[in-house]
């Protein structure tokens, strides 16, 4: 920004809309409302009232509103602008220099000095202030003449003395002015036509002047000829002196901040830069700095005098910056003769404000037709003053102040000690129904530099709102099918707050039990207990309201099942049995025979042909109801079938030499359990396996055992049955007597091949013994070890010695010492 000459574009700067009445306007033709008055800066007013000395402006053609003219505006600016009349009033004998005058040539005593109404004199004595007058800045209370202040308002006004100075040539601003003899070339043309330089030829860059009655021959206007009249409207000379600053600095308080000033002027050894505020109206320096060397100083006394520097650049620098010092910043370089020039920089202080704390209402609110406090919204420290946008669903609500609306805001505004500012909104609401479940928060809208807009939310709150109610529900709370035996819940509730009471009733019974604050509650529920019941509420605010509900329940339920013939049953092998199982229940069932998981029939009836012991154990007959999950029904009944044993297929043994121990097993079903004899006997072990009892015996392999075997005899009360078992050694299939045998065969032409088919298939034998002791060791055969116990308390030859303590460690030993053949 260069101080009096505006930028180089056609674009008009946004304060320049009118310049000398109405005939200079921006390109609008509607005069912005502050415009009322404009000849001398002293007379504008930002507010739309019109003040009282400004009523008369610059000639007749320049009026205040009304078209009528008020009486003391006879004379204006020369003897151009008179009254209506012809006659000129005796009071404007002179007015603006020596050409406006009486009747007579003669300048009345107190003509001395006219521009501004507080430099006016009826004496002929000159107040001591009045030394200069053009511009407020140039105006001293002391007899002494500022430096600056040599010439006024044309050549032809004076100072205080007769003697006319010699450079008082132009004088529009009191930055275009010279203390040397001879005019700079650019100063031609000044204040209108009438001004110019020696010759009356006009130079041709006298393009606009004062308004824009003053061009040249074109009606095209230079583009740095904007606004002319006023502080705001500078001259047309191009200023010797050119300060540049950055108009806006915006900084975070507690940060520092640059204030950059540029300049160009001509080289002097008594230029100084110098940097003021504005307080009040009145300026302050704050520092300055020589241009020619030297360091920067603060003044003494000022609210920066601890906190401000000047740098070699004659930047100012502010820190920690306060928020008192957001004020306008002047940057004023005197060049000497080459006169004095300065431009402005506002400095912007932000602060973030701190999260706002919102209180809701901690009562209850009766909806009706008065306005009440709903919540408040508090925002403390910040800067500039932030404002608070109320929410309502996450949606913001118009911020209206009016008290006569549903929903306003009452906003206040604290400023702190510290200059920031606390922020406090009320919400004042007339609740409605519609409120019941909405949510509110505040949020705290702040600026931040470089035209950053934040937010910041506080939390939620909701309301709790007192109305009538309108209707009545009554639900089921359950949301499965009831089953016989479950605990029911019937809620019954309004669309009021708070819930009136209620009362409950079945067949017109009124129920008293189970019931609590709107619920009834329905402990193990019987079939007896399915029907209709009812639910009536009274509200005494809505008497007229119809507050009833029904519930129909309905009990799911399914019998015991019958099972015929009733257990447990008992049967030989190979006999018939049939089995029918049946129920009732409140829907479609289905029935079920199971021995275990597997399923044997789904007709209620369980036919058994030619039973065997297999087939001898515990059968289940389910009931269940599809269409209600976990409703079912359960009977057993136990099979027993009887007959004489019968002993599984026997596996030989297999030792590594004669004398070494051998171990035998023996299975066979029957019932009752059968008792088990060996011949040769052993030590004996017996266990129950499912529906089948093992015996296994333990002795030496002695010749008369490899040579006859051994024999196993299972009998019960219905009979008995036996079974051999072979014992063999390794040593009768020795590997090098095969080897040797397997020569001969290649010599006599091949009868090895029958031993060796012999070797595996013993081989293979031995593997699938070890294989099934393996198995029954581990408990993984059909055989439980449960029935173990049932074994050891039935039925047993009180002559055979039941061992069942075999250690596992001797077993493994066992299997390690025997013959590879056997392993």
């Amino acid at each position: 920004m260069v101080a009096g000459v505006e930028n180089g574009s056609r674009e008009r700067p946004p304060h320049c809309y009118c310049l000398l009445g109405s005939r200079v306007e921006n390109g609008s033709s509607e005069r912005p409302p502050h415009y009322y008055c404009l000849l001398w800066s002293r007379v504008e007013n930002g507010s739309r009232e019109r003040p009282p000395h400004c009523y008369c402006l610059l000639g007749s053609r320049v009026e205040n509103d009304s078209r009528e003219r008020p009486p003391h505006c006879y004379c204006l600016l020369g003897n151009r602008v008179e009254n209506g009349s012809r006659e000129r009033p005796p009071h404007c004998n002179c007015l603006l220099g020596s050409r406006v005058e009486n009747g007579s040539s003669e300048r009345p005593p107190h003509c001395y000095y006219l521009l501004g109404s507080r430099v006016e004199n009826g004496s002929r004595e000159r107040p001591p202030h009045c030394y200069c007058l053009l511009g407020n800045r140039v105006e001293n209370g002391s007899r002494e003449r500022p430096p600056h202040c040599y010439c006024l308002l044309w050549s032809r006004v004076e100072n205080g003395s007769s003697e006319r100075l010699p450079h008082c040539y132009y004088l529009l601003g009191n930055r275009v002015e010279n203390c040397s003899r001879e005019r700079p070339p650019h100063c031609y043309c000044l204040l209108g036509s009438r001004v110019e330089n020696g010759s009356s030829e006009r130079p041709p860059h006298c393009y606009c002047l004062l308004g824009s009655r003053v061009e040249n021959g074109s009606r095209e206007r230079p583009p740095h000829c904007y606004c002319l009249l006023g502080n705001r409207v500078e001259n047309v000379c191009w200023a010797v002196v050119t300060v540049t600053v950055t108009p806006k600095v915006e900084v975070i308080k507690g940060e520092s901040a640059s204030l950059p000033c540029t300049f160009k002027i001509p080289p002097s050894p008594n230029n100084i830069v110098e940097w003021f505020i504005e307080e009040g109206g009145t300026r302050k320096r704050v520092a300055f700095r020589s241009v020619s060397g030297g360091e920067g100083k603060s003044d003494e006394g000022t609210r920066l005098s601890d906190r401000v520097t000047m740098g070699r650049d004659f930047s100012l620098t502010i820190s920690p910056v306060a928020v008192e010092d957001q004020l306008p910043f002047y940057c004023q370089v005197t060049a000497g003769p080459a006169g004095v020039g300065e431009a402005i920089t506002q400095l912007k202080v932000f602060f973030a404000p701190e999260m706002p704390e919102v209180t809701g209402s901690n009562q209850a609110i009766s909806v009706g037709d008065s306005s009440t406090q709903v919540g408040q919204c508090v925002s403390h420290n910040g800067h500039p003053q932030p404002r608070i946008i109320w929410f309502q669903d996450s949606k913001p609500l118009p911020e209206v102040k009016d008290n006569k609306e549903k929903v306003y805001m009452v906003p206040s505004v604290v400023k702190e000690a510290s200059g920031l500012f606390t922020i406090t909104s009320t919400l004042m609401m007339q609740p409605q129904k519609a409120d019941k479940d909405s949510v509110y928060h505040c949020t705290v809208e702040y600026s931040m530099p470089n035209d950053m807009i934040k937010q910041i939310d506080s939390d939620t709150f909701s309301l709790t709102l007192n109305y009538p109610s309108e209707t009545a529900t009554f639900v089921l709370a359950n949301t499965e099918p009831i089953r016989e035996g479950d605990e029911v819940k019937m809620m019954c509730e309004t669309d009021g707050n708070p819930q009136p009471e209620f009362d409950f009733s079945k067949d017109g019974i009124n129920i008293k039990e189970g019931v609590a604050w709107g619920l009834l509650t329905l402990k193990s529920v019987k079939r007896s207990d399915a029907g209709v019941y009812k639910c009536t509420a009274t509200d005494f605010d809505n008497l007229d309201a119809d507050l009833n509900g029904e519930v129909t329940l309905s009990v799911h339920y399914i019998d015991p099942m019958s099972v015929r013939p009733a257990g447990p049953l008992s049967t030989m092998t190979g006999d018939m049995v049939e089995l029918q199982c049946k129920t009732k229940a409140s829907d479609t069932h289905t029935v079920q025979w199971k021995k275990g998981s597997t399923v044997l029939s789904q007709t209620g009836v369980l036919s058994l042909k030619s039973v065997t012991f297999a087939e001898a154990g515990e059968y289940s007959c389910v009931g269940a109801v599809p269409s209600v999950l976990g409703l079912t029904s359960k009977a057993s009944v136990n099979l027993t079938v009887s007959g004489k044993p019968e002993i599984d297929a026997a596996v030989d043994g297999m030792v590594e030499k004669e004398g070494d121990m051998v171990t035998l097993s023996c299975s066979a079903h029957g019932h009752p359990a059968p008792q088990f004899t060996w011949t040769p006997s052993g030590k004996e072990s017996v266990s129950v396996k499912g529906n089948k009892v093992v015996s296994m015996v333990t002795l030496e392999a002695s010749a008369a055992v490899l040579k006859d075997g051994v024999t196993c005899e299972a009998s019960n009360d219905h009979g008995a049955a036996s079974q051999a078992f072979k014992v063999t050694t390794k040593q009768a299939v020795d590997p090098n007597a095969a080897n040797d045998a397997g020569r001969a065969d290649k010599q006599q032409g091949g009868s090895s091949g029958v031993v060796i088919a012999v070797v595996v298939c013993v081989l293979m034998l031995l593997l699938l013994v070890a294989l099934l002791y393996f198995l029954n060791k581990k408990g993984k055969l059909p055989c439980s070890k449960k029935d173990e116990k049932e074994v050891a308390s039935g039925d047993v030859n009180n002559d055979i010695v039941v061992e069942m303590k075999t250690e596992k460690a001797n077993e493994e030993a066992g299997l390690l010492n025997k013959p590879a053949a056997q392993q």
